[in-house]
């Protein structure tokens, strides 16, 4: 009786010690959710048969798709021997781009068994994924007024009126040495041509940049850092903010107190600063569509903000 009930035990489990045996991919991402400009771990555990020529894996993504990227890759490791199979892992680095709610294809991985020429794909479960822009920083409360603060008199005070008695003086010499030197000969002033408004320049020069297109020869770095100085010089000379000198995070925190940039404008000022700051401290490379757009992104926002009287001198231009 015991005998009967263990062959039976051991047949209904044989199939469940076969499925779990064979060769199967998985995939799972260390977050479901990110924002802009952060970075999550595509991970593959693979099961194959030991000595097994294993394949690139490959993710089949649009041409255009340009919600994420591959940062890096690290090479498959192995985790455990199973019999006659082994237990692999390598993991993807990605970076998110632009806000989607996606649904991931299936990764599949090719391998072959030694001394046979036929290939045989292991295919994950489809994965999702939620990309979204961090959400606008809340402005700071305006403190209230102080009282004027009177400084006590002091003696200095009571000699402000003899004082005058030397700028007379000096304003007594300063008249002979004109009458004196009046009569002589003086050069032509030279023309000096005034410099363009913070928004012409911006303009003109975001024409030579779009013009140039270092970004097609590889240069992105050297695009997005003339493309924040451009916007850093715009926002000191227009609106009065620190930016030459500090960083993004501190030029977006004087943005967050100001009335005369909207809410959109700050953020999508902030996601231009944070993508630029990824490029040049972390050698992201964005897709070529992000490029332009920045760069439009730019220009509609000082034709947006330059001042009433610089629009109107350049419609009688025209």
């Amino acid at each position: 009786m015991r005998l009967s009930f263990f062959l039976w035990t051991l047949l209904l489990l044989l199939p469940a010690w076969q499925v779990g045996a064979q060769p199967h991919l998985d995939a799972r991402l260390s977050k479901s959710q990110v924002m802009t400009g952060d970075s999550l771990i595509l991970r593959l555990t693979a099961k194959i048969p030991r000595g097994a020529a294993i394949s690139e894996p490959q993710l089949p993504l649009p041409p255009d798709f340009s919600a994420f990227e591959i940062l890096r890759s690290r090479p498959w490791d192995t985790l455990s021997e199973e019999g006659q199979n082994l237990l692999l892992q390598r993991d993807f680095v990605l970076i998110a781009w632009d806000s989607a709610q996606l649904q991931i294809p299936p990764v599949s991985l090719a391998y072959r068994l030694p001394g046979q020429d036929a290939v045989q794909t292991l295919r994950s479960r489809p994965l999702k994924l939620s990309i979204a822009f961090p959400p606008p920083e809340k402005e700071e409360e305006l403190k209230p007024i102080r009282p004027i603060f009177k400084e006590p008199p002091l003696w200095s005070d009571f000699l402000k009126p003899y004082m005058l008695i030397p700028l007379f003086l000096l304003l007594w010499v300063a008249v002979r040495w004109w009458r004196r030197y009046s009569q002589r000969q003086i050069p032509e002033p030279v023309h000096v041509e005034p410099p363009l408004p913070a928004d012409e320049y911006a303009l003109q020069q975001l024409g030579l940049l779009e013009e140039k297109a270092p970004w097609k020869e590889g240069r992105i770095k050297e695009f997005h850092s003339a493309l924040s100085h451009l916007l850093r010089q715009y926002l000191e000379e227009r609106f009065g903010i620190r930016a030459l000198e500090e960083t993004s995070t501190e030029i977006i925190g004087q943005m967050a107190k100001r009335d005369d940039i909207s809410g959109e404008w700050r953020q999508k000022l902030r996601h231009i600063f944070q993508i630029g700051d990824l490029v040049k401290f972390a050698k992201a490379k964005p897709p070529e569509s992000f490029h332009r757009q920045a760069l439009e992104d730019i220009r509609q926002f000082v034709l947006l903000t330059r001042p009433a009287q610089s629009g109107a001198k350049l419609e009688e231009e025209e």
